[in-house]
């Protein structure tokens, strides 16, 4: 029984909890403070570190944004929300590894799929990338929104949006129409209810050929975890067959 307790604290150290039937979230203050650094907290500053490049991306016949080989034996789904901090750890520590060693190496498809639960903030983030989305820049904008992730008491708006697009070459009038019109406000809303109806009901939340794994675990386990990506990877390579 101990053992299970620990190990649930320590998933929901690596996870902004879902409030079912809603899109509150529950704070956890303590833990927000110790991940803040790198965060973005100049509005007018829009930190440029360019997205990885060279790797194939698109979108599958489902409407989802992928980045790897389509026909890759591995499917990686991150349910991901854009203003989570945990989020913004697994993208900054653990996804670079695994886009080079298992994307890039055609093993491992990447899916993104954006869920709201921290309110009207990642609603209109959410809206927002998929707008740029719209003019092939999805993943990118995804890239310097997490990036330039405020700290979560901030507000991160419009304007900000419309500062990431611009440092990606966006159209910006089809960009702000898209966005002011709301284009995409029902596909965000039916994302959630799609993950809740999956049995997410925390960010990030994974699927790895359907097993789900919750929480921003490392690439490697460290004193907090037992659960690294690489060894999920690992496993799930082999029980596919191996490299595609």
């Amino acid at each position: 029984m101990a053992k299970k307790s620990v190990a649930r604290a320590r998933v929901r150290e690596r996870t902004s909890p879902i409030v079912v039937g809603g899109l509150a979230v529950i704070a956890i203050l303590v833990v927000l403070v110790l991940i803040q650094a790198g965060r973005q907290d100049d509005p007018a500053a829009v930190s440029t570190i360019p997205a990885p490049t060279g790797v194939e991306t698109g979108v599958t016949a489902e409407g989802h944004y992928y980045r790897g080989r389509l026909d890759a034996k591995v499917i990686l789904v991150e349910y991901e929300d854009l203003r989570c901090p945990f989020c913004r750890r697994f993208f900054a520590d653990t996804e670079p590894q695994i886009l080079e060693q298992y994307v890039r190496q055609g093993l491992v498809r990447e899916e993104s799929r954006l869920i709201a639960i921290l309110g009207s903030p990642s609603v209109s983030a959410a809206e927002a990338a998929h707008c740029a989305g719209e003019q092939g820049k999805f993943w990118e904008f995804r890239h310097v929104a997490f990036t330039n992730q405020p700290l979560e008491s901030n507000p991160d708006g419009r304007a900000n949006f419309v500062k990431y697009a611009e440092s990606l070459g966006v159209d910006i009038p089809k960009f702000t129409t898209c966005f002011d019109t709301q284009r995409y406000r029902e596909k965000v809303n039916q994302a959630l209810d799609e993950a809740q109806a999956a049995g997410v009901d925390s960010t990030p939340t994974f699927f790895v050929n359907g097993v789900k794994y919750a929480g921003a675990f490392p690439f490697l386990p460290d004193d907090n975890s037992q659960v690294g990506f690489k060894g999920i990877l690992d496993a799930a390579v082999t029980a596919a067959g191996g490299g595609g």
